[in-house]
């Protein structure tokens, strides 16, 4: 979606007109107006300005270029999809097993990776209820000294690691990086045994409702899967 129609829809749900936002934002309501048609590119500066004015703030993610994401993936298909919730630098399945007593339930590609899906992976993503946090904060404290990222210093270790604090929902171990989003309810899962260990996953198709990064993967990876297919047949 580009930056016009994702404003537009933005302002539309908030219930507010072009000059309604550009007085909340600072901006001129010809810009908010050159914006949504697509034809002004605005700059982040002004960008943050009008989603100030939506109560929402710029967050920027870089994403890996095809080529890159082709080459992991022909790594993901070449191992048993039993393999595959490992990768360089993440134990998957060790980091699963230290999460287990918060109750975690695994998402994000190391969730599709369960599933079978050779989604290449560089961290382990779970949900873990919020009513658990207690138990979160042992396990990352006391049992697997992890250290936390710290986005002031973007760097590891400067970060108190208490899940209790305020801070990145980001820790690492020498079994690699995890992240955790806290939620009230756990989302629905299945559960797949991985190395003997029963692991609650989401559904594959929730995964890629609410990770892009993953259903951007899957997308090519389905392309790939596609493209040989034909050149077989």
């Amino acid at each position: 979606m580009d930056i016009g129609t994702f404003l537009r829809d933005r302002r539309d749900e908030a219930g507010l007109t072009q000059l309604d936002l550009a007085a909340r934002s600072g901006v001129s309501q010809t810009m908010v107006s050159a914006i949504e048609r697509g034809r002004r590119r605005p700059s982040l500066d002004v960008v943050e300005q009008v989603l100030s004015g939506l109560g929402l703030q710029l967050r920027l993610e870089a994403e890996p270029l095809l080529a890159d994401v082709d080459t992991a993936v022909e790594a993901a298909l070449a191992r048993p999809p039993a393999e595959r919730i490992d990768a360089p630098g993440l134990d998957g399945l060790r980091l699963i097993k230290g999460l287990a007593p918060a109750g975690p339930v695994v998402e994000g590609a190391a969730g599709a990776a369960l599933h079978g899906a050779p989604a290449p992976l560089t961290r382990l993503d779970v949900a873990v209820a919020s009513s658990s946090l207690a138990v979160l904060a042992d396990v990352i404290l006391c049992r697997m000294f992890a250290e936390r990222w710290s986005d002031r210093w973007r760097q590891w270790g400067p970060a108190d690691p208490d899940p209790r604090h305020p801070g990145s929902p980001r820790w690492r171990t020498l079994a690699g990086e995890f992240r955790v989003r806290l939620v009230d309810q756990l989302p629905a899962s299945v559960v797949i045994v991985a190395g003997g260990l029963p692991v609650s996953v989401r559904p594959l198709h929730e995964i890629e409702a609410d990770h892009p990064e993953t259903r951007r993967v899957l997308a090519r990876v389905r392309e790939r899967l596609d493209a040989r297919s034909g050149m077989s047949s």
